[in-house]
């Protein structure tokens, strides 16, 4: 998926997931990601933060050069590196390309 797949917004929807719709390791069950494009950059973001330190190639591949420029590879990696662990506990809606908690 080219670095233009997923803008800004789509991003932090995808954070939106993470902070409000996730749990530790030990939390509830897992949760089925859609096959969809928001799905696809789902799983690769919650793969993502449990292998950082994640290469700047790969963030190109998944991520948008505007979101790049304020959350360069480095930061990201430490913002990634918190989140290890996390599960998905539940989508309230899921498009081709969105999903929400």
């Amino acid at each position: 998926m080219g670095a233009t797949a997923l803008g800004i917004t789509g991003l932090l929807v995808l954070f939106a997931v993470f902070l409000t719709g996730c749990a530790g390791a030990d939390g509830a069950n897992e949760v089925a990601v859609p096959d969809s494009p928001a799905g696809e950059q789902l799983q690769w973001y919650m793969g993502a933060v449990n292998r950082i330190p994640i290469s700047g190639d790969e963030l190109n591949e998944h991520l948008s050069q505007d979101f790049l420029k304020g959350v360069p590879p480095e930061k990201f990696n430490e913002l990634a590196e918190s989140l290890a662990g996390l599960k998905l506990n539940e989508l309230s809606s899921a498009k081709p390309t969105r999903v929400t908690t």
